[in-house]
């Protein structure tokens, strides 16, 4: 199971052990690229973010005797015309410095993991240029629809879907969707990874909001993307309040979304305990 964050400058070793304990297997960092492979912090954004997350990681598995792995979210923030030689040499720049490097290992692939989110909004051409590229070096996943996925599955190793928005409540087709995604990626031989959110608030800045009713759209979406049998989860987690998706422990609500999302994985574990996960 894997949590998404972008705050990587605010992760310290504190930050690691609950959700470690909560069973999160580790976060994959939301980076922007600048489009090019040199070495430096001009390379890649975020880069002494990252650094730092990648340094701290390491520490605390060092020290704590674990394995909190790390992958990559690259993303384009609303870019999705980008060439794909600066795509590529991004990637490229990823991999040279931190393929190797322990804090990237996961239990799925040799090489490390990177979800290219919106792949869905890049062109066709673009997405076959980069997964030629970087495929022998990463592990590939896109963030595909059962629409987008017969012309883009391909040049993936699996995909999840970042439906930060799923609606159990108000969207009775959603599990209908997420099954269709899943059948057509295990069909085709690739690895399919179910989201999952615990709600979801922006409406302070126009948008829409699904609510939480405590833990219960945790729990409802846990057990209707379940139905996919997912090879692993990703969680949409931002752990902040612009669009209140957050997961981490609060003054306010204390380790409540922690524990019951330890609750979810411990029961998936005892109730399949053949299910790998990184």
């Amino acid at each position: 199971e894997l949590s998404e964050a972008q705050s990587v400058a605010a992760l310290h070793g504190h930050h690691s052990a609950p959700p470690t304990r909560a069973g999160v297997r580790g976060f994959l960092c939301s980076v922007q690229g600048t489009g090019t492979a040199t070495k430096g912090p001009e390379a890649i954004g975020f880069t002494s973010s990252l650094y730092m997350l990648v340094t701290t990681v390491d520490d605390y598995n060092a020290s704590s005797g674990t394995a909190f792995g790390l992958g990559l979210a690259f993303a384009a923030f609303g870019n999705y015309n980008r060439p794909a030689h600066q795509i590529t040499a991004d990637l490229t720049y990823f991999y040279k410095r931190y393929g190797a490097d322990p804090a990237f290992r996961n239990g799925y692939d040799s090489e490390p993991m990177v979800m290219w989110l919106d792949s869905r909004k890049y062109s066709r051409s673009t997405i076959e240029v980069v997964s030629r590229a970087v495929q022998p070096h990463v592990y590939l996943l896109g963030d595909e629809t059962a629409k987008s996925w017969p012309n883009d599955g391909q040049f993936f190793d699996g995909t999840s879907y970042y439906w930060s928005t799923e609606n159990p409540w108000r969207n009775p087709a959603a599990g209908t969707a997420i099954a269709q995604l899943a059948d057509m990626v295990r069909n085709d031989g690739k690895t399919w990874f179910a989201p999952f959110i615990a709600g979801y608030n922006k409406q302070l800045l126009g948008g829409s909001c699904v609510p939480r009713n405590g833990t219960e759209t945790l729990t409802r979406i846990w057990e209707l993307n379940g139905g996919t049998h997912p090879d692993g989860w990703f969680g949409i987690s931002w752990n902040e309040l612009v669009e209140n998706t957050y997961l981490e422990p609060s003054r306010r609500y204390g380790s409540r979304y922690l524990d019951a999302l330890s609750a979810l994985i411990r029961g998936t574990e005892l109730a399949t305990p053949s299910t790998t996960t990184p």
